[in-house]
């Protein structure tokens, strides 16, 4: 009976702690299910948090877009504008400089027809003043008496096919004299008289067994243009008042 007792009591108390086993594991599912709805409902919260958040960027970033392409386009529009206002001023301007130019073009050539008038003028009347002063004096000039006077002698060689005009020629029997005429004498015109000098050779051979002399006769002479010919050896022919003065210090034959 004792025995029967026992295990009647250790069944009922194994039942109880099944119970309570049963009871503390549903307890607990119960709370891991809560915990976990509650999880999930934050997961939820936090999603919904972060697209709404991602979609209010988005929707800012659309706005800004829209702002940029706004203004880009109208700073573009400003800038074809003034670059437009810019081209018809600038195409305006160059109507005008063109105008101006063609106007300035006109003159200039209009004072150069005018000057080359004047020079042509200027180197006529220093011409025909030497050759009639020198031909109408005593022609005794270079230390010598030359019994002939000719001016603006052109000649011009087809075998060696040059050409040349020579001012005045003083000819003597012994020399030849070459005087090369300017309204102004200028340094470079006393090279290019010694350099017409093997030309002279060539366009005039039959005063081969003659002295050559050259000379330069000029209204006005440039600084330092006497000394070159003094250097060089070339005559200096100048006017004063209604005759000229011959400077052949220095001549020397060629």
């Amino acid at each position: 009976m004792e025995n029967a007792r026992q295990m009647a009591e250790y069944r009922v108390e194994e039942e109880k702690r099944r119970a309570e086993a049963a009871a503390e594991y549903e307890r607990r599912r119960a709370e891991e299910a809560a915990e976990y709805d509650r999880r999930s409902k934050e997961e939820e919260r936090r999603r919904k948090e972060a697209a709404a958040a991602a979609e209010k960027r988005q929707a800012e970033y659309e706005k800004r877009r829209a702002e940029a392409d706004e203004l880009y386009a109208r700073q573009i529009a400003e800038y074809r504008a003034e670059a437009e206002k810019h081209r018809a001023e600038a195409d305006r301007r160059a109507a005008e400089a063109e105008k101006r130019g063609a106007e300035l073009d006109r003159r200039i050539r209009e004072v150069n027809e005018a000057v080359n008038g004047i020079g042509k003028s200027n180197g006529m009347f220093a011409e025909d003043f030497f050759f009639t002063t020198i031909e109408n004096g005593d022609r005794k000039i270079f230390g010598e008496q030359f019994e002939n006077c000719f001016s603006l002698q052109k000649r011009n060689s087809k075998e060696h096919r040059i050409m040349g005009e020579q001012d005045i020629i003083l000819l003597s029997d012994e020399s030849v004299a070459f005087v090369e005429v300017k309204y102004r004498a200028r340094k470079d015109d006393v090279q290019k008289i010694i350099d017409k000098l093997p030309n002279l050779r060539i366009l005039y051979p039959q005063h081969d067994s003659r002295r050559i002399y050259l000379g330069i006769a000029a209204l006005s002479f440039d600084k330092g243009v006497e000394e070159t010919c003094n250097n060089n050896g070339i005559a200096i022919v100048k006017q004063v008042g209604d005759t000229v003065v011959i400077n052949d210090e220095y001549l020397k034959t060629f």
